[in-house]
């Protein structure tokens, strides 16, 4: 232990561990496996601990609660004591921040499962038990869940402290299994020099020798003081404090609808949003429609939905599972492959309700081969339906109540469509070839070829089932049809009244807007100044930075574990800063000589900077 504060009499607090000589450091980056493209800290956060809640549900439906306080750092000093220390020294905090306003906390709970259950002390797991207690809090990298279960990688708990802003976080469970209650904090920092030692990334909220609390007042006192409602019931409760901007009421209530609307219409999963103060916000399958529609979605995944008809379409998925309202497809078992033969006499009724915007589902069979030699008959749904009044597809992918976002096959054919499997060979053979976000499904990811024999000719098959249909479905009617390709090829009629005069000549390009800033690199930094002399001034810009990566937006891919703007050395002329914050920071230019530079990035890495 680094620090003289103890929490009550019993000597708990935050322990650190010394790095010794011979010993590597280490920097996590694990979150750049959940932060990017559509998903960003709100996304992977809801994700993570839905997915979490699901994988321990005892009974259905399971309830989850996110709720946000507002509490005085000061106040709650006995929680963070010596942690203080270890974030000034990683930069990460400076007294300036307990006279501040009270901070925001994350409190996320679920009901309805089982807690983190299984041994929780190393010397007390035996060779080849499974451990949820000690896999969350000691294992990284390393998972034991299998079939049926959402996570894989053992890395996805990371999501829980990006969040913070001080890279930490409690939990508290109650196990349905012997009842007991424990509770334990962990940060996620980086290797730091404090009082001329050097510690590890991690650090513990507990005993001397890293043992959970167990004391009746201590749990009692966090929970009181914390806004914890959980107090016999079995699962999971984790505090995340300082959270970061992103995360809000609204950004929670979004994410769940884009990520999890499928359990909800389905009733296994209820989720409940709360600010202090206000009356929590019910989500489940009476008003998933009603809540969707009153969201603002610019700026989402679903930016240009048409909510309504996706609401039908969920709804009617959602109807057809629960009744077991689906046709099986006979596809041939040896050799899967989606054909026209398949249909057999339905296919032209089929093509006609398809045209005509009728909902098509099947149940498609499909074997999985273990490398055992075993052999597994499992299934999955396929759902599609013809709209017209879409740009372009719409697809999803299911598994294990997971919506897996990153797979397209369509293009932009007017067709939505949902794959959802849920039967356990299919969803454990789909779980192991997952990227570490749940991303996609992907033949490459490590280890999946060597599970399964005829692993990618599989995985093919059950992620290309939506094309194929489609392929085979949407074929225009016989006969002759003279408006087909009439938006692609357009050649206008010449009439007597217009002779060759009827083809218009193509529109001027718009004039270039001239650039107002220009972003010079200068060492360990940048450098920003006027480029354009005409600006009208006083202006106010938005300065937005991240470090360059090879693949996606570098700017949905910051972490706050990169940089904080305003830690960093900062020196401005011509005009002053108005607001900083993580990687944004908003600037006031008040004369042609504007210069503003900011200094204190990794060298070793490349920056990018949008000034608009």
């Amino acid at each position: 232990m680094t620090g003289d504060d103890p929490v009550t009499e019993t000597n708990f607090g935050w322990n650190f561990r010394e790095i010794g000589e011979g010993e590597p450091e280490r920097q996590p980056r694990e979150s750049e496996f959940f932060i990017g493209g559509d998903l960003d800290i709100a996304g992977s956060l809801v994700r993570e601990t839905i997915q979490n809640s699901l994988d321990a549900r005892q009974k259905i439906p399971v309830r989850v609660r996110f709720s946000f306080v507002s509490r005085n750092i000061s106040g709650d000093m006995p929680l963070y004591g010596n942690l203080l220390d270890h974030l000034r020294a990683c930069k990460l905090w400076n007294d300036g921040i307990s006279g501040s306003p009270p901070i925001r906390l994350l409190v996320a709970e679920d009901f309805n499962t089982i807690g983190l259950t299984g041994s929780v002390r190393r010397d007390e797991i035996e060779e080849g038990s499974i451990s949820n207690y000690y896999n969350f809090w000691w294992r990284e990298g390393i998972a034991q869940k299998h079939g049926g279960q959402g996570g894989r990688w053992g890395l996805g708990k990371i999501t829980f402290y990006v969040a913070s802003k001080l890279q930490s976080i409690w939990g508290l469970t109650v196990r349905h299994d012997d009842k007991r209650t424990l509770l334990l904090g962990k940060c996620l920092l980086r290797p730091h020099r404090y009082n001329g030692k050097l510690f590890d990334c991690y650090g513990y909220f507990s005993d001397g020798k890293y043992r959970p609390v167990e004391d009746a007042a201590i749990i009692q006192d966090f929970r009181s003081r914390l806004g914890i409602t959980r107090q016999t019931e079995p699962g999971l409760s984790i505090v995340i404090p300082m959270v970061t901007e992103e995360l809000t009421p609204e950004t929670i209530i979004r994410s769940a609808v884009v990520y999890y609307f499928l359990p909800i219409v389905r009733g296994e999963l209820l989720i409940d949003v709360q600010t202090e103060g206000k009356p929590p916000l019910r989500l489940d399958s009476s008003n998933l429609r009603q809540t969707a529609q009153s969201q603002s979605w610019d700026g989402t995944p679903w930016q240009n939905q048409d909510i309504n008809s996706l609401m039908d379409f969920v709804e009617s998925v959602g109807c057809l599972e629960n009744n077991g309202g689906l046709s099986p497809l006979p596809v041939p078992p040896e050799s899967p492959r989606i054909s026209e033969s398949i249909f057999g006499d339905s296919l032209e009724t089929t093509r006609n309700d398809f045209r005509n915007g009728h909902l098509i589902a099947f149940r498609i069979p499909v074997r999985i081969r273990p490398a055992d030699g075993s052999m597994k008959e499992s299934f999955f749904n396929v759902f599609i339906k013809k709209d017209e009044r879409l740009e372009k597809s719409e697809e999803f992918y299911w598994r294990s109540g997971i919506l897996i976002p990153n797979i397209r096959t369509l293009g932009r054919q007017r067709v939505r469509a949902l794959l959802s499997a849920s039967d356990e060979p299919v969803c454990a053979f789909l779980g192991d070839s997952e990227t570490p976000a749940h991303t996609d499904w992907n033949e490459r990811t490590e280890g999946f070829k060597k599970k399964y024999r005829n692993a990618v000719a599989t995985l093919r098959f059950i992620k290309g089932s939506i094309r194929e249909i489609v392929r085979i479905l949407d074929i225009p009617p016989a006969g002759r049809e003279t408006d087909f390709l009439k938006e692609v090829f357009h050649i206008r009629e010449i009439t007597e009244e217009t002779g060759n005069k009827g083809v218009k000549p193509p529109h001027p390009k718009p004039p270039v807007k001239p650039r107002l800033f220009d972003v010079v690199a200068i060492r360990g930094g940048f450098r920003l100044h006027l480029a354009n002399t005409r600006a009208n001034l006083p202006l106010e810009a938005g300065v937005t930075v991240a470090y360059d990566i090879r693949r996606g937006n570098p700017f949905k891919n910051y972490s706050s574990w990169d940089f904080d703007l305003s830690r960093m050395k900062r020196s401005i002329s011509g005009g002053h800063v108005l607001t900083v914050s993580d990687n944004k920071m908003t600037v006031r230019v008040e004369k042609q000589k504007f210069k503003l530079e900011v200094k204190g990035f990794d060298p070793k890495r490349d920056i990018v900077v949008l000034a608009r």
